[in-house]
C-alpha cells in the first residue's frame, strides 16, 4: 500500500496538471519560483475546477481501447488488458482477432500473478484518483466557492470514490477503507472485509444521493446526478445479493476460514435481493426527474442503435467524457483499433462475435425460439427473423456496415472471396459501437466520444432480476420491467408462468442481447458463477463457414459451424483476481484463495 501512497503522493500535482492540461491550456503554466501546493488549490473558483476536471477525466471509466489513464509519466494503456472488446473476447460475446490482446492468452489457460496491472490497467489509477477525492473532501469547503455548490462537489466525489471502490471489490473483493488523504508515515491501511467495502461504498453513494442535483445544464452533461448515484447504489447491491458474494461459503475457499470474510458477505440472505429490487425501483421512479427515459420513437429496428450510436440520448443516465473527441486513424482513436482495415477503415485489429454468443438472440420477432443446426441453406432466413437487436449488434453476411461497407461479405467462395473474409475468425465482425459515419481517408474526424457507465435499461432489467430471486417465482412486476426492454426492440411479451429458473435464465440471454460488448456480460457471468460453463469461458467456441448457393436469386447461404477454439477454465479461482504480489507480501492483502 506504501508503493501506492508514494505513486499517489508524488504525482498528484504533476498528473493533475497534464490531464486538464488539455481542457485548460497553459492555464496552469506556474510563475518562476511559484510551487502549486494544497494551498494554491483550493485559492479560488478557478482552481477547484481545474482539480475537478483531472479528477472527472482519471475518475471515471471508459472502456474503449486507448491510451487513457496516465499517473506523471506513466501511460497505462486500454489496449491489451480487460477493457470493452478484450474483456468481451474472454467470454463467448467474441474472438479478438490480433493475437496480442491478453484475452487471447487468457483463453488458453494462460493466467498468472502477475504485477496487479495484467488484467487491470486502473489497478494504480484507482488508488490515485481515490486520493484525489479524498483530498477535495477534505478541502473544498475551505476554498471560496458557494457552500452549496461546495457540497455538491463532495456528493461528486463520493460518488467517484465509491464507483472506483466498486471496481476493485468485483474484481478482487475486500478493500482497503481509505477515506482520508494517506501521508507517506502514515501506517499501512489493510484489507478490510467485503462486507466492510459493501458498506463504505452504500455510506459514499447514500450521501451523494442527497446532494446531487438531478440535471445539469446541457453544457455540463457528464457530470455525476443524482439518478447517477441511484444506479450505482442499485448496482452495489444488486451484486452483493448476487450468488457470488451472497454467500456463506465462496466458491473457493481461502485456507484460513476466516479469510473467507474477503471474498464473500459471510452469510447468505435472500432478503439482499429485495433490497436491490427496491433500489432498482428507485432508479427507474427517479428517471423522468432527470429528463431520462427509454430511447423508443426512432423504430424497432433503429432504436438500439440510437441508445449506443448518439452521444447524451435521453436513455444515457452517465456516461464518461474524458476522451472528449476522436476521429480518423490515430493511436488514440477507439474504433481504428476495434475496426479491421478490411472496411477501408484504417483500423488495424478486429473483433469476430461468436456463433456461441450469436445464439443467445435466442427469440424470432414473432417469439418462437430459433433453431441452428450445425449445417443449413437457409442462412438468409435465419439472420432475417432474428431480434432486431441482432442487425444493430453484429456485422454479418449481408448486412449493411458504414459508408466504406455498404454490404458485409464474409462467405469463403465458391470462386471469389468476400471483402471481409480476411482475418475473420467467425464469420462474424463487431458492430455495435462504431459509428456510421466514422471514417479514415475524409470527411468526419472529430466525433464524439462516449462510454456508456448507466443507462436506464439496466435499472429494468436489474429490478427484474431481484424480484425474481426475492419472490421464488417471478412477479407481473418482473415480466413488465423485461417486457419494455423486449417490445421497444419489436420482441413480443415473455411467455408468463415461466419458473424461477426459466424466468433467470430469459433474463440472462435478455442482459447478454441488451448489453453486448458493454462491459456487462464478463461481470454477470462471474456474480452468477456461471463463467466457468461450457460455451462461455470453457470448452468449444464456434463460428460459421458461410458459402455461396450457386445459382440463385437474391444470392442465398449454406453455412457449416466449426470449432475455432477450445478455451481453457483453471478453475474457480477466476472468480477473484489475485491481488498484487508486492501489496500481499506487506501484508496489505491476503492472497486471493489458489493464487
Amino acid at each position: 500500500m506504501k508503493n501506492l501512497i508514494l505513486i499517489c503522493a508524488a504525482c498528484i500535482i504533476g498528473s493533475l496538471s497534464t490531464s486538464c492540461e488539455k481542457m485548460f491550456g497553459n492555464f496552469l503554466e506556474k510563475a518562476p519560483g511559484v510551487d502549486i501546493t494544497v494551498d494554491t488549490l483550493f485559492s479560488s473558483p478557478a482552481q477547484v475546477e481545474i482539480l475537478l476536471a483531472g479528477i472527472y477525466e482519471q475518475g471515471l471509466y471508459n472502456a474503449y481501447p486507448t491510451n487513457l489513464w496516465k499517473i506523471g509519466t506513466t501511460t497505462y494503456n486500454n489496449y491489451n488488458n480487460y477493457s470493452f472488446v478484450c474483456n468481451a473476447s474472454t467470454t463467448d460475446e467474441m474472438e479478438a482477432n490480433t493475437g496480442w490482446w491478453q484475452s487471447n492468452t487468457n483463453n488458453i489457460g494462460n493466467w498468472s500473478v502477475g504485477t496487479g496491472t495484467t488484467y487491470d490497467t486502473r489497478y494504480y489509477v484507482r488508488w490515485y484518483v481515490i486520493r484525489q477525492a479524498n483530498l477535495m473532501l477534505e478541502n473544498v469547503s475551505k476554498s471560496p466557492i458557494d457552500a452549496n455548490y461546495a457540497n455538491q462537489i463532495k456528493g461528486e466525489m463520493k460518488f467517484i470514490r465509491a464507483i472506483n471502490y466498486f471496481e476493485a471489490w468485483r474484481e478482487f473483493g475486500g478493500q482497503p477503507i481509505i477515506d482520508k488523504v494517506v501521508g507517506v508515515t502514515d501506517p499501512l491501511i489493510k484489507q478490510s472485509s467485503c462486507d466492510s467495502t459493501v458498506n463504505f461504498m452504500l455510506k459514499d453513494v447514500q450521501e451523494a444521493i442527497a446532494v446531487l442535483p438531478d440535471t445539469y445544464p446541457t453544457n455540463l452533461r457528464g457530470r455525476i446526478t443524482k439518478g447517477a448515484a441511484l444506479m450505482l447504489k442499485a448496482k452495489i447491491l444488486l451484486y452483493a445479493a448476487s450468488p457470488q458474494w451472497n454467500t456463506a461459503t465462496p466458491i473457493v475457499s481461502a485456507v484460513n476460514p476466516a479469510d473467507n470474510r474477503f471474498i464473500c458477505l459471510m452469510t447468505k440472505d435472500v432478503n439482499r435481493w429485495k433490497v436491490a429490487a427496491d433500489a432498482a425501483k428507485a432508479a427507474i421512479d427517479w428517471a423522468p426527474s432527470g429528463g431520462i427515459a427509454l430511447v423508443t420513437d426512432k423504430g424497432v429496428d433503429k432504436n438500439f442503435k440510437y441508445v449506443w450510436e448518439i452521444p447524451d440520448n435521453p436513455e444515457i443516465i452517465l456516461a464518461s467524457k474524458n476522451q472528449k473527441t476522436a476521429g480518423k486513424y490515430t493511436s488514440n482513436s477507439p474504433w481504428s483499433i476495434m475496426v479491421n482495415g478490411a472496411f477501408n477503415s484504417g483500423g488495424w485489429s478486429g473483433f469476430n462475435p461468436t456463433q456461441n454468443f450469436i445464439e443467445k438472440f435466442y427469440d424470432k420477432r414473432d417469439g418462437t425460439p430459433q433453431t441452428w443446426s450445425d449445417t443449413g441453406n437457409d442462412l438468409n432466413q435465419k439472420y432475417a427473423e432474428l431480434d432486431y437487436r441482432f442487425k444493430q449488434s453484429i456485422a454479418y453476411n449481408g448486412n449493411y456496415f458504414n459508408w466504406a461497407a455498404p454490404i458485409v461479405e464474409t462467405f469463403l467462395g465458391p470462386g471469389t472471396v468476400g471483402k471481409h473474409s480476411s482475418l475473420c475468425i467467425t464469420g462474424y465482425w463487431l458492430y455495435k459501437f462504431i459509428p456510421e459515419n466514422w471514417r479514415n481517408q475524409s470527411g468526419v474526424y472529430n466525433l464524439e466520444v462516449n462510454w456508456p457507465i448507466f443507462r436506464l435499461a439496466d435499472a429494468y432489467l436489474w429490478y427484474a432480476e431481484a424480484l425474481n430471486e426475492f419472490n421464488g417465482t417471478p412477479p407481473q412486476a418482473a415480466y413488465d420491467a423485461i417486457n419494455i426492454i423486449r417490445s421497444r426492440s419489436g420482441m413480443p411479451n415473455l411467455p408468463t408462468g415461466l419458473t424461477q429458473v426459466q424466468f433467470r435464465d430469459r433474463l440472462i440471454k435478455e442482459r447478454a442481447v441488451e448489453f453486448f460488448a458493454e462491459e456487462s456480460r464478463f461481470w454477470d457471468v462471474r456474480r452468477w458463477l456461471i463463467a466457468g460453463q461450457d460455451g462461455i469461458e470453457s470448452g468449444p467456441m464456434t463460428g460459421l463457414k458461410i458459402y455461396k448457393i450457386t445459382g440463385t436469386t437474391p444470392q442465398q447461404y449454406s453455412y457449416q459451424r466449426f470449432v475455432f477454439e477450445n478455451r481453457v477454465w483453471l478453475g474457480d479461482k477466476l472468480y477473484y483476481w489475485p491481488h498484487n504480489p508486492t501489496e500481499v507480501m506487506k501484508g496489505v492483502f491476503t492472497q486471493n484463495p489458489l493464487w
